[in-house]
Parts: C-alpha cells; sequence; structure tokens
C-alpha cells in the first residue's frame, strides 16, 4: 500500500534526485533513503546509549579495582 504525498524541496535537492534516480523514480529513490537514514539514525542512538552506559560504569568498576587491588596485592600468609 502506498499514499500519495505532497512535498515541498529545494530546486537543488530535486535535481539531485533526478540526476541519481530519474524522475520516474523519485518515490523509490526517497522511500530507500528515508528508510536508511532512520535506521542509522537508530544504530547511533543505540550506539551512544552503549557508550553512555560504558561511562557509566567506568566510575564504579574503577572503584571496585580500588578496593580489591590492595587484597588482591597482598602476600599470601603461608602461616599455619
Amino acid at each position: 500500500m502506498t499514499r500519495r504525498l505532497n512535498i515541498s524541496l529545494p530546486e537543488p535537492t530535486v535535481e539531485l534526485i533526478d540526476r541519481v534516480a530519474g524522475k520516474g523514480r523519485r518515490s523509490a529513490l526517497i522511500d530507500r533513503a528515508v528508510v536508511r537514514y532512520v535506521q542509522e539514525e537508530s544504530h547511533a542512538e543505540i550506539r551512544e546509549q552503549i557508550a553512555a552506559g560504558a561511562r557509566d560504569r567506568a566510575d564504579r568498576d574503577l572503584q571496585l579495582v580500588e578496593e580489591w587491588f590492595p587484597i588482591e596485592s597482598a602476600p599470601e600468609d603461608s602461616s599455619p
């Protein structure tokens, strides 16, 4: 199912669309471009969420290392 839309684009954009897709294929090009844009934006948002989570956990992880490092590096007591 398709829907007809009436949109306005700057003339240089229309010329670019016509040069790349041809006048009979404008809708197909715009459809692919919009779908690709949304997918890329979604991936970028997910990457940013992952990076933010890593930054948030970095402070906690550093604190754990600082708390446990002295215990891990202490010599073992070999007395009975």
